[in-house]
């Protein structure tokens, strides 16, 4: 390994890691979002017909003690005894219930705060309370759920934006007031991130340090710098022979 390749990749490091800690901040609130089908044409002028939930099923406004667990078939059946579907996903009989082989087109019971996500992880159980739930269009509630699997922030981000984030932060502070502590934040995943790469950089820098001075201790008589030429023999003159005219 070549001297000036040594400090040269030194050099690049330092300066990598110094535009990484400058950026931190941008970097780690930057973050590219997947979003369902069905959101996506609905965005290009696609599906103006289709609604993704039915706001009057929102657990969380439904209940006085919305705390009580319930099952996804008893909260259906609340609902079905409750309140007259009207939505675009109901069924013939104005009822939130789905044909069989076909859970897509029609309501499902769905998990504001997903049931196996990270959030709330201490205490899954917390998250069958009736204020988590709500009726949602089926073949969204589905596609989002491949989303979490793969993209957790993705699919909150998602879900902020169709349910807002108002009954979002409802819901976290009542699984919350329930007795389920959050220790999940959507930084999370950009802060592991960054660390990452900033341990990556540090890495790299400890091995070009070592490798700088294992090949200096092998080659003892080599400067860092090279050689200055001196000039005073007078062999950086060039003697011109000239043609005659």
């Amino acid at each position: 390994m070549k001297p000036v390749f040594l400090i040269c990749s030194f050099v690049l490091l330092l300066i990598t890691i110094i535009v990484v800690l400058t950026k931190y901040d941008d970097l780690a609130g930057k973050k590219h979002y997947v979003y369902t089908k069905d959101y996506t044409e609905w965005l290009t002028g696609h599906n103006q017909n289709n609604s993704f939930y039915d706001e009057r099923t929102f657990g969380i406004d439904l209940f006085d003690d919305s705390c009580q667990k319930m099952t996804n078939s008893d909260f259906r059946k609340f609902m079905n005894a409750n309140v007259n579907c009207t939505g675009e996903w109901c069924s013939i009989d104005s009822k939130y219930n789905c044909k069989q082989g076909n859970n897509r087109d029609c309501y499902n019971v769905e998990h504001i705060i997903d049931k196996n996500g990270p959030e709330f992880e201490d205490c899954q159980n917390v998250k069958n309370i009736v204020a988590n739930y709500v009726m949602a269009w089926g073949s969204w509630n589905q596609d989002l759920g491949v989303i979490a699997s793969k993209d957790y922030e993705s699919m909150t981000f998602e879900k902020e934006l169709v349910y807002g984030t108002e009954i979002m932060e409802d819901v976290r502070n009542k699984l919350d007031e329930c007795g389920c502590e959050n220790g999940w934040s959507e930084s999370d995943t950009h802060e592991g991130f960054i660390n990452f790469i900033l341990f990556s950089l540090f890495l790299l820098l400890i091995s070009t340090v070592v490798m700088a001075i294992k090949y200096y201790k092998l080659n003892p008589g080599i400067s860092l710098w090279p050689p200055r030429r001196s000039y005073r023999d007078g062999s950086h003159l060039v003697s011109l022979q000239l043609e005659p005219i």
